[in-house]
């Protein structure tokens, strides 16, 4: 497959091209602020806010996927700068959009498991929608953008991994605690079916692979509570993890509002590949043997 990836220099943009990469298929990389470098791939500055730079990468390079891993996923950020979050997580599906229409390209968009309230968990790809956040809410509307516009593989999850840029995700956060002996709060009340960006990325080329079109919820095969996930880590690190306190996120004062329990009915993905997706624990183990084996070292950011 020929694939073009927007966002490549993030979280999910870096292990998705770089897995898909060691797959064998021919990509092309954006980035905004972050000029980053990839193995045998040609990476390019675009600007996916302005709808004329979006088509003519578009119209350039013609791939038979656009994935779309460029997002505002600060839950506090978004709800501070609305204007900010609606262009990243909304005008940019929208120019994707525009810009494939004449085309016929399929577009693989990454949503969020933040669309639903979290209230009853274990939601299912026809569960109500229902965002407590502009986060959430902005997320959704980019949804609405590719939905019956586009062929689109739509894709809700809550992922962790290894960052190219200088921060932290939610497992590489938890680990330097551990690994400092910093004391800091697991929540005890908010609750996701977390999966590594290494699996996650496996997944969605499978189903790009397949041509698989509509809304799958990809996320581990079990759910636990972020203090769990940490219990998880540590024991997975052989680590002391006696710094991390249980709490609530009542107790934490944060702008926006945190669904409580975001776990995901990955059923449907299930069925699809025929195969169950990773529990929390084979996730982290992922994760700590990417981590060892230097998955991304290949990477560069350009200062």
């Amino acid at each position: 497959m020929k694939i073009l990836v927007l966002g490549a220099s993030g979280l999910l943009g870096a292990n998705f091209t770089m897995s898909a990469i060691n797959r064998g298929h021919t990509l092309v990389a954006t980035y905004l602020t972050h000029p980053v470098e990839f193995p045998d791939t040609p990476s390019l500055g675009v600007d996916l806010t302005n709808s004329k730079e979006v088509q003519l990468i578009i119209d350039k390079i013609r791939p038979d996927w656009v994935v779309n891993c460029a997002a505002e996923t600060n839950l506090d950020y978004c709800e501070e700068n609305p204007d900010n979050a609606f262009k990243k997580n909304v005008l940019i599906p929208r120019n994707i959009v525009k810009a494939v229409s004449k085309w016929g390209i399929k577009v693989a968009q990454i949503s969020t498991d933040n669309v639903f309230p979290g209230v009853l968990g274990y939601y299912g790809e026809d569960s109500i929608i229902n965002p407590i956040n502009e986060y959430g809410r902005t997320k959704y509307l980019g949804e609405q953008a590719v939905k019956g516009n586009c062929d689109y593989l739509l894709i809700r999850t809550t992922f962790y991994g290894m960052n190219i840029q200088n921060k932290l995700s939610m497992a590489e956060w938890m680990l330097k605690n551990f690994q400092q002996g910093i004391e800091f709060t697991g929540f005890s009340n908010v609750m996701g079916s977390f999966i590594d960006a290494a699996s996650l990325s496996d997944v969605i080329l499978d189903l790009m692979s397949k041509d698989c079109i509509g809304i799958f919820h990809v996320g581990s095969h079990d759910f636990m509570a972020k203090y769990g996930f940490g219990l998880e880590l540590a024991k997975v690190f052989k680590l002391d993890s006696s710094k991390m306190k249980r709490g609530y996120i009542e107790d934490v004062n944060l702008r926006a509002k945190r669904p409580s329990n975001l776990s995901l009915n990955v059923s449907k993905v299930e069925t699809f590949l025929r195969r169950d997706m990773p529990t929390i624990r084979a996730g982290l183990e992922r994760f700590k043997l990417l981590r060892e084996t230097r998955f991304l070292d290949e990477v560069r950011i350009r200062e």
